[in-house]
């Protein structure tokens, strides 16, 4: 990329310009979605919606100004997250903040507040728990979804509840959300709830070397990786719900695209009959969610 600081003295340098000379610069690096990437980094640094620079393409920025964006481009270049960088991350049409503390939000986990808003549906929900919630995003999207419903919220690391609980303030649900620290269900005593959802661990160690530097270098661990082929979260969490989930509740867990039919046998295997296990897919017609219900399913 030609430098923004050495350019020369006719030469001025405009939101366009900015912008080519940085898409460029991320393709280079291999980053993908370079384009996108540096609008988003460009406006953040700017303070401006990211449709907001397609009305200022010939605004000359000012020196400060490139400045600011340099060095977010630079970490972008060293493959930072750009979730990271900006400091939040939309999810279900609502903005999160996200630190490295927690799992930037995934459109596929998505799914599973879709899931359970069906089931909102066929009747009440009105104890529900989110395990591994990380930035709270499952919980607080279904907390604006459904206004009478109190939710509570798990996970392992202290710092991750500090970012849930602020963004459970911002958008206005804190009172509905209880939070509490602790592994998975442990928190939580011998109370039941009709609705449970989880995104947990479930990246095989084995795997580590072949994801993107974006999450194998940066994202938490803690919320990625898993024992026993990437099943050791999946299996204790199908343990605590035999003794967990009210008879007409449902839990939904997302898993592995490429163990899903493992995820499958495993809750088939640990929970056994009566209950019901299907494989949900997301919109890409990939299998992503494990659905549990402790009863055969109604026909629909």
């Amino acid at each position: 990329m030609v430098s923004m600081e050495a350019a020369r003295d006719n030469e001025v340098w405009t939101v366009q310009a900015v912008l080519d000379a940085a898409r460029t610069y991320l393709a280079k690096r291999g980053v993908d979605n370079p384009r996108l990437d540096a609008e988003l980094l460009l406006a953040h640094g700017l303070g401006l919606r990211r449709l907001d620079l397609y009305l200022r393409f010939d605004q000359p920025l000012a020196s400060d100004e490139r400045a600011t964006f340099k060095q977010l481009l630079l970490r972008r270049g060293k493959r930072e997250p750009v979730a990271y960088l900006t400091g939040r991350k939309e999810f279900y049409s609502l903005e999160f903040e996200v630190t490295p503390d927690v799992l930037i939000p995934r459109p596929e986990t998505e799914l599973l507040v879709e899931q359970v808003l069906a089931r909102a549906q066929r009747g009440p929900v009105t104890t529900l728990v989110e395990l591994c919630t990380g930035s709270g995003c499952v919980a607080i999207a279904l907390l604006k979804e459904l206004p009478t419903l109190c939710a509570t919220a798990t996970d392992l690391s202290p710092a991750a509840l500090v970012v849930a609980r602020r963004n459970a303030e911002h958008h206005g649900v804190l009172d509905r959300l209880e939070l509490l620290c602790g592994d998975l269900g442990a928190p939580l005593g011998d109370r039941r709830f009709d609705v449970v959802v989880a995104n947990p661990p479930y990246i095989d160690q084995a795997e580590r070397a072949a994801l993107a530097p974006e999450i194998r270098e940066h994202e938490p661990a803690l919320a990625l990786f898993s024992d026993q082929g990437g099943l050791a979260h999946s299996h204790r969490i199908a343990d605590w719900l035999r003794d967990h989930l009210a008879t007409t509740g449902c839990a939904v867990v997302e898993c592995a695209a490429q163990r899903a039919t493992a995820t499958h046998a495993l809750f088939a295997a640990v929970l056994g009959d009566p209950w019901t296990v299907q494989l949900v897919c997301d919109l890409a017609g990939r299998q992503r969610a494990v659905s549990v219900s402790p009863r055969p399913a109604a026909e629909e």
